[in-house]
């Protein structure tokens, strides 16, 4: 009857290793699906990071595009302010030129008018300077007209030196914005280039990801065979257990039975012997407490007695008095 008990110890023992380890095993499972859930939402948090900085470049690029084009405006108003501030620094040259010329020749004017007072006096000799003065105001005139040649000469080279340079600069400017128009759009597909990379290289992980969630469900799966498996054996053990836990449980109470019955029959003797030893007992405790009863009565009688012999006394002495007192 106790050769199964070191057994059954044994297979408790096993049982509860086997359940601590299942509560382990659950326990890191969800370990693992807890942080697996971190990494997702981490993963996310930072696509949701490069969605915005994408969306802040593109902001940012379009803002500095905008900027080069505030830039530009600027600096052809600029531009055309220098031009106009040139122009009417030539209208004014040319309006000081114009006046210097209308002095000279009121001063040359003032001139001539002394001299018509000498004229009159050199009739002779003016006449004869006359045509000397003709042909020097005819070199005056020459002089005059090659002047204002060279000047519109200067102001049209001038001019188309301004054009010129206004073109070069223009096509400069065209040519910089054309440069910076094809690096962001370099840029703009580098950025795609990379975007795609990137989609290639998060869906290779989210397939190796996905791959290793398999091979751990295929893991959990086969565990979960073998806890099943292990769940059968531990059921079989313990109905093993329970049958012989049955059998020594039938067993033992046959023994109680047994026991109880030869318990009964002491018990019994003992009761019956007590019985009687209680009524020895009694018995004796009737016989004690009828000598004390007859103790108390021959007490009682004796005190009568004493107090008849007292009332005898009392009687002669009341006598005595009476023969006294007659």
């Amino acid at each position: 009857m106790k050769a199964h008990t070191p057994q059954r110890k044994q297979n408790k023992e096993k049982e509860e290793k086997e359940e601590d380890k299942y509560k382990e095993d659950k326990e890191e499972e969800d370990k693992e699906e807890d942080k697996e859930e971190e990494d997702k939402q981490q993963q996310e948090e930072e696509e949701d990071k490069d969605n915005k900085d994408k969306e802040d470049k593109k902001e940012e690029d379009k803002k500095e595009e905008e900027e080069d084009k505030d830039k530009y405006k600027e600096e052809e108003d600029k531009e055309e302010e220098e031009e106009e501030e040139e122009e009417d620094k030539e209208e004014e040259e040319e309006e000081e030129d114009k006046q210097q010329q209308e002095e000279e020749d009121k001063d040359k004017e003032e001139g001539n008018k002394e001299e018509e007072d000498k004229k009159e006096e050199e009739e002779d000799k003016r006449q004869q300077a006359e045509n000397k003065d003709g042909e020097e105001e005819d070199d005056k005139e020459d002089k005059k007209d090659k002047r204002q040649q060279a000047e519109n000469k200067d102001k049209e080279q001038q001019q188309q030196e301004e054009e010129e340079k206004e073109d070069k600069y223009k096509q400069e400017e065209e040519d910089k914005e054309e440069e910076r128009e094809e690096d962001k759009e370099e840029e703009r597909e580098e950025d795609k280039e990379e975007e795609r990379e990137e989609d290639k290289e998060e869906e290779r992980e989210e397939e190796g990801k996905e791959e290793e969630r398999e091979e751990e469900r295929e893991e959990e799966r086969e565990e979960e065979r073998e806890e099943e498996e292990r769940e059968e054996e531990r059921e079989e053990d313990k109905e093993e257990e329970r049958e012989e836990d049955k059998e020594e449980e039938r067993e033992e109470e046959r023994e109680e039975e047994r026991e109880e019955g030869e318990e009964e029959e002491e018990e019994e003797e003992e009761e019956e012997e007590e019985r009687e030893e209680e009524d020895k007992e009694e018995e004796r405790e009737e016989e004690d407490k009828e000598e004390e009863r007859e103790e108390e009565r021959e007490e009682e009688r004796e005190e009568e007695r004493e107090e008849e012999e007292r009332e005898e006394e009392r009687e002669e002495e009341r006598e005595e008095e009476r023969e006294e007192d007659k």
